[in-house]
């Protein structure tokens, strides 16, 4: 009688246990990229001493993970790994479903984490532009279903030349200042400056690839990022603009914005250089958003969005370009006090043919003159003698215009 406590107890830590177990949730990790992450050593050591595979035998014995999909394939660049729906440019290679971002995103059960990882194919020739198109678009294509993805730079090869080898350091550069917290440097901690290349003791002798060393150097950049435990970020699903009177009126759309979030708006002259021009705190959570960026310079303006969670991990938006005219006119002001009509313009126009004409709300012209404006940007005319009505009033000067109703 004295074990019937005994085996109830056992029975019910083991319910207890196997609950447990089955309650163990495990991430999945797919890695899709070139030859580094293929774990190419030219036959010299096995697959599994790259990267990839060391991280999900890393991972796995944490119990963290349960799967690695591994889709890289040697000789790919960024346009391999494009969305299957996506057209290239003539000249480059078209996307393979096989092993793109598509068949990433639709693997089922679904990856938590991907990791993009085109370090150096056909860089000699790609511009940089067209590189941080393909990633932007392989990332936002990740973010869209729901799943955090990593970018990884570029790392040095010695068989490039000098020109090459430096465009290969200003690539990792431009990754890692786009992607912010979620680009992996494999860069930095396997190159030997100042002549770029591979340092001697993680090359693998043939001027493209890491040995062993290397990729477990690479492995541990990863585990050092947490990539498992972060969250999808603001994904931006479109970003544009348009010139207005008043300045560039920028308007981009979201998925993942929360209360607490924020974009920071930024402007550049030649597209690499930014300032910041404006932010907003998101206090509803939405997914559309506006910004008048009324100090636009005349010509050709470059705008790039920040969005920075609540664990102040941020994602920057593709960049744009938007060209402002700067029109003459700021504003048209009618003050009932005074009755006067107050015109204030950007620029001294006195030598200029602009002119204001008025209509009533029948769309009579009851006033149509030539004007120029004082020494500080004004014009003023008082409009008391006109009856109480609605008045359209419009400006021109050459092909710029600019209207405003106004109540009398």
């Amino acid at each position: 009688m004295k074990s019937i406590p005994i085996t109830l107890s056992f029975l019910f830590y083991f319910c207890l246990y196997s609950l447990e177990s089955q309650s163990q949730t495990y991430k999945r990790i797919c890695v899709i990229g070139s030859s580094t992450s293929w774990g190419y050593f030219n036959g010299l050591y096995p697959r599994d001493s790259g990267y990839a595979f060391k991280l999900s035998k890393y991972y796995i014995s944490l119990n963290k993970i349960d799967t690695l999909y591994n889709i890289a394939v040697n000789g790919s660049d960024p346009y391999t790994g494009m969305p299957s729906s996506y057209s290239p440019p003539a000249g480059r290679d078209v996307p393979d479903g096989r092993y793109n971002i598509t068949k990433a995103v639709n693997f089922f059960p679904k990856p938590d984490v991907i990791i993009v990882n085109y370090p150096s194919n056909h860089y000699d020739y790609f511009t940089f532009s067209e590189v941080l198109f393909c990633l932007q678009t392989i990332k936002d294509s990740a973010n869209a279903k729901g799943i955090v993805c990593y970018i990884t730079t570029t790392q040095p090869r010695d068989n490039f030349n000098i020109v090459e080898r430096e465009k290969l350091k200003i690539l990792r550069d431009s990754i890692m200042n786009r992607f912010g917290d979620f680009a992996l440097d494999f860069y930095s901690p396997i190159v030997q400056d100042p002549e770029m290349i591979i340092k001697p003791e993680y090359s693998l002798g043939d001027g493209v690839h890491t040995n062993p060393a290397g990729q477990t150097v690479l492995e541990n950049v990863v585990i050092d990022k947490n990539i498992l435990y972060s969250v999808v970020p603001i994904n931006f699903i479109e970003i544009s603009g348009s010139s207005h009177t008043q300045g560039i009126l920028l308007n981009w759309a979201v998925n993942g914005a929360n209360k607490n979030d924020q974009f920071i708006i930024e402007r550049s002259a030649d597209g690499i250089n930014f300032i910041t021009v404006g932010d907003i705190f998101i206090t509803v959570g939405k997914a559309f958003y506006q910004y008048l960026d009324k100090d636009a310079a005349n010509g050709k303006n470059y705008y790039r969005i920040i969005a920075s969670d609540r664990d102040n991990k941020k994602t920057i938006s593709k960049i744009i370009s938007l060209s402002f005219k700067q029109t003459l006119f700021a504003n048209i002001f009618f003050d009932v006090n005074d009755q006067n009509l107050h015109i204030n313009f950007l620029s001294n126009i006195s030598s200029q043919s602009t002119f204001i004409t008025i209509l009533d709300q029948s769309g009579k012209t009851v006033l149509k003159k030539l004007i120029n404006s004082n020494i500080n940007n004004q014009y003023k005319m008082n409009l008391s003698g006109f009856p109480k009505s609605v008045y359209t009033i419009f400006l021109s000067s050459g092909n710029q215009k600019l209207s405003k109703n106004i109540n009398n």
